[in-house]
């Protein structure tokens, strides 16, 4: 619907996870073609919140998978680059598992393997949600090593 074209690609870049490209009129999505769908959709809309959010001109974000998901630089401190990735996860979260949606569903199964399936994202991803969101969290989620 917007034009978007959404391509998979082999980066000779391990480190690489996407990156969106905006030219004129013509903006391109490229995913890693290894990653799972799961992982592809949340690259997609986190993709997607650099283009509604940071891409106001022609330019480029790559974006390297331990950039994705930390919450701060090294040293502790919030740059802009950080500050940018982190709207675009917060854009990519509520896309993909909108706040309403997740409530919801949690209150007549709470479980997030089951949130996981209905939303079509990682049990990882729904667990920091559901965590986000103040639910309660299982056990054995929040006992998981990635919590």
């Amino acid at each position: 619907m917007l034009g978007i074209t959404v391509n998979n690609a082999k980066f000779f870049d391990e480190s690489l996870a996407a990156l969106i490209v905006k030219r004129g009129q013509t903006t391109r999505i490229f995913v890693e073609q290894s990653d799972r769908p799961y992982r592809k959709r949340f690259s997609i809309a986190h993709e997607l919140g650099h283009h509604f959010l940071h891409l106001d001109e022609d330019g480029e974000i790559i974006d390297k998978r331990g950039d994705m998901f930390r919450e701060k630089e090294p040293d502790g401190l919030m740059s802009e680059d950080r500050m940018r990735e982190i709207h675009a996860n917060w854009f990519a979260t509520e896309l993909l598992m909108p706040t309403e949606f997740v409530r919801e569903e949690w209150s007549k199964n709470p479980s997030t393997s089951y949130l996981a399936r209905a939303f079509n994202v990682s049990e990882e991803a729904i667990g920091y949600r559901v965590d986000a969101l103040d639910l309660w969290v299982p056990a054995s989620v929040a006992n998981h090593p990635a919590m």
